[in-house]
């Protein structure tokens, strides 16, 4: 049933077989089904298995987890504040003491929903702050994580100082710990960047490229690193003016004011029609329109990326937000599946593959005749 995407019939099997496991197993076929249908991104039913855990086995051993499930399903349909709820029910459930990993777990998830998503970088910081000052270890990863969104933070506000200051801590906190120098090295390095300093940014990115540090491949700066690097050094000698308006959109967009940053993209797009950097700027353009809810002008703009830009860099990236929003904030389902259709058919080698493919998938149920 899970196969053919009959979840509702397989979510009725699903409590069947649980009410024959027994007490000692309360939730546990349900919470299988749960986390099966999250990872095929049916984030509805998955939802809807979370909560019968929840209202039906609240002492089972899987309540903990299907409130971090249930969490994650509210944050991928966008209902941020529901999110929050149930993190906040976790660790009232959980007892505030900072020792428990699910507490832990689920105050950076609520630190970085009100980051990331709310854009409320004061109660972000409170977050942050207390996981800062409460943990027992104080070289845990969970902390660390804090000190390093306590400079993104800062940032976001404009107060370079005290975001340097937390990276430097960050960089005292981690020691010998692998990666965390060139974590902060890269933090530092967006600073440069952001304030047209490109020669020194160019610099600090070829030290993190020449001697990565050893550790987990996942948290890695090298790519990032690299990425950043191949930016500017293509479009430095190109066009050192339309590379420094970039930045500094990058730099208000981080700063929440978005319109100055819309301005200032539109800006270098009229002033440099033929800069290397244009497609990268004309993307970051229609995202920008997007978080705006400008979803007409974020179309056009992506649409065009698609068109004169479709072999750059971001050809791949521009096709599939386009196809998101026709998906996620227009609800035009059969243009979306259509864009997503023709990212499988032309950009064979995409990052977004998968992705794509599971969402073929998922708008063809909505697609289909009734």
């Amino acid at each position: 049933l899970l196969e053919n995407k009959e979840y509702a019939r397989a979510l009725a099997e699903y409590q069947t077989l649980d009410k024959l496991a027994g007490a000692n197993n309360a939730g546990a076929e349900i919470f299988n089904f749960a986390e099966q249908v999250r990872a095929a991104g049916a984030w509805d039913y998955a939802e809807q298995a979370y909560q019968l855990i929840l209202t039906n086995s609240s002492k089972s051993p899987y309540a903990n987890p299907a409130m971090m499930g249930l969490a994650e399903c509210y944050q991928q349909q966008g209902k941020h504040r529901l999110a929050l709820e149930a993190l906040e029910n976790l660790i009232s459930k959980a007892g505030t003491n900072v020792r428990n990993p699910w507490v832990l777990r689920a105050m950076l998830e609520q630190g970085d929903i009100q980051f990331t998503h709310l854009k409320d970088m004061a109660a972000a910081i409170a977050v942050y702050q207390k996981i800062y000052d409460t943990a027992t270890e104080p070289n845990s990863k969970e902390r660390l994580d804090a000190v390093f969104r306590l400079g993104d933070c800062h940032l976001a506000l404009g107060e370079v100082a005290q975001a340097v200051n937390w990276y430097e801590t960050a960089r005292r906190l981690g020691g010998n710990r692998p990666g965390v120098g060139d974590k902060v090295k890269f933090a530092l390095t967006r600073l440069e960047f952001y304030q047209g300093r490109f020669r020194n940014a160019k610099n600090m990115l070829e030290d993190i490229v020449a001697q990565p540090a050893k550790g987990n491949p996942e948290e890695s700066m090298v790519n990032d690193a690299l990425e950043m690097l191949l930016l500017i050094e293509a479009n430095f000698a190109d066009s050192a003016g339309a590379l420094r308006s970039y930045a500094h959109a990058e730099f208000l967009n981080l700063k929440q004011n978005r319109r100055a940053a819309i301005d200032t993209l539109n800006g270098l797009i009229e002033k440099y029609p033929n800069a290397g950097i244009l497609p990268q700027a004309m993307y970051n353009l229609g995202l920008l329109y997007s978080d705006e809810g400008q979803y007409s002008d974020a179309v056009a703009t992506l649409q065009a990326v698609t068109e004169k830009h479709g072999e750059s860099m971001v050809g791949d990236r521009a096709l599939f937000r386009l196809a998101e929003i026709h998906a996620d904030k227009m609800q035009d389902y059969p243009q979306a599946q259509k864009l997503f259709e023709k990212l499988l058919e032309t950009y064979s080698n995409s990052l977004y593959l998968e992705e794509a493919r599971r969402r073929v998938r998922s708008l063809s149920e909505k697609v289909r005749p009734m």
